[in-house]
């Protein structure tokens, strides 16, 4: 199983115990990719204040934004 199933999968069961299937009304799947994009951006904010907390330069810091914007929307 890939490393992308294992997460939908994980998103999914979160998900359905959070009740986003029922709130949006939609299948277990389809809420799986909307608990899968709030990991994703959880990730991010967590990748960010890491950097902060290590004294990156701005620059440094809008270069791992886009690298990991770039890479989520591959």
């Amino acid at each position: 199983m890939s490393q992308n199933s294992r997460l939908l999968k994980i998103a999914q069961k979160i998900a359905v115990e959070v009740g986003i299937d029922k709130t949006l009304n939609v299948e277990p799947k389809e809420a799986s990719l909307v608990m899968a994009s709030i990991i994703e951006d959880i990730d991010l904010v967590h990748q960010v204040r890491y950097a902060i907390q290590e004294k990156k330069t701005d620059e440094q810091i809008g270069e791992l934004v886009r690298d990991i914007l770039a890479k989520q929307t591959k």
